[in-house]
């Protein structure tokens, strides 16, 4: 019998996988120096925060600035 780790459905994963490839690819054209800054600021607080409310950090971010 096969053990199930997850209940999302493979297909949703996979998609997401390549998302996060094609992310990936994206911001290796993005400024080194802002990749850098964000990804400082996002080790500094991610294991207090979370990945998700830094995610709505960043987002709110965009819209304040756009």
């Amino acid at each position: 019998m096969m053990v199930k780790t997850s209940k999302a459905d493979p297909n949703v994963l996979q998609d997401m996988d390549e998302a996060a490839a094609n992310a990936e690819e994206d911001l290796a054209n993005i400024d080194d120096a802002a990749v850098k800054a964000v990804s400082e600021w996002w080790k500094k607080w991610y294991m207090q925060a979370g990945h998700k409310r830094l995610a709505r950090i960043l987002l709110r971010q965009l819209k304040q600035v756009s």
